[in-house]
C-alpha cells in the first residue's frame, strides 16, 4: 500500500521535507554511480558491531549517515513517498527545525535499537525507514483522525490514518518474529517509539 495524500487540505511548502528527500536521493545517486560502493558503505553505513565496540561520536554519526543510504530503488522510493505524504504535515505542525530534529533523532533511535537487537552484526544497516517511522509516530500523535488515500494494487482507497499506522506497526512487530533478516525491523520500531 502506498500513500498518496491525506484529508487535511492542500499541502503547503515544507522546505525541510524537500531537503531531506533531496539528500536521500543525492546519496543514493552517489552510491549507484560509485565505482566502489562497498567503500562508501564501509564509511557511511551503520554496522552494529562498531557501535557495540565504541560509542564514539564518529560511530554514533553513522546511525545518521546510514539513514541517507538505501539498498535499492524500491527502498528509496517507498521511504521518500512516506516522507513526502506524512512529513509535510508533521513539519507544518512542528516547524522545520524541530521536524529535522525529530527525523534525525528518529534515525539515531532506530540505529541504537537495531544495535541492541543484534549487537555483533557485521551487516550494514542503511535506509531512512527508522527516521520515517518517527515521522509516522508523530503523524499519529498530531493527526489521529485524518484519513489517508492509498493505492492498493490499482485501487485507490481512503483509510483512517490511525488504522493504517496501527496496521503498519503490527506488520513491524510481526516482522521481528519473521525469518526476514534483510529488514531492520527493530530499527523501524526504534524510530516509531521515539
Amino acid at each position: 500500500m502506498y500513500p498518496i495524500r491525506d484529508t487535511l487540505g492542500p499541502y503547503r511548502f515544507a522546505p525541510a521535507t524537500w531537503l531531506l528527500i533531496a539528500g536521500n536521493c543525492t546519496a543514493f545517486y552517489f552510491l549507484v554511480v560509485s565505482s566502489r560502493p562497498e567503500e562508501l558503505l564501509a564509511t557511511w553505513a551503520m554496522f552494529p558491531y562498531r557501535l557495540e565496540a565504541s560509542a564514539s561520536p564518529a560511530v554514533l554519526l553513522s546511525t545518521i549517515t546510514a539513514a541517507f543510504l538505501h539498498g535499492g530503488i524500491f527502498h528509496l522510493v517507498s521511504n521518500q513517498l512516506y516522507l513526502f505524504v506524512f512529513g509535510h504535515r508533521v513539519e507544518q505542525r512542528l516547524g522545520s527545525f524541530l521536524f529535522v530534529l525529530l527525523y534525525l533523532s528518529g534515525a539515531l533511535s532506530a540505529g541504537i535499537m537495531h544495535v541492541l537487537a543484534d549487537p555483533y552484526s557485521n551487516v550494514p544497516m542503511v535506509g531512512a525507514s527508522g527516521a520515517v517511522s518517527a515521522v509516522l509516530g508523530a503523524y499519529l500523535v498530531y493527526f489521529p483522525l485524518a484519513r489517508v488515500q492509498f493505492t492498493f494494487v490499482l485501487i485507490r482507497v481512503w483509510i483512517p490514518a490511525m488504522v493504517f499506522i496501527v496496521a503498519w506497526l503490527a506488520t513491524q512487530v510481526l516482522g521481528v518474529f519473521s525469518a526476514d533478516l534483510a529488514t531492520a525491523w527493530w530499527a523501524h520500531l526504534g524510530g516509531f517509539s521515539f
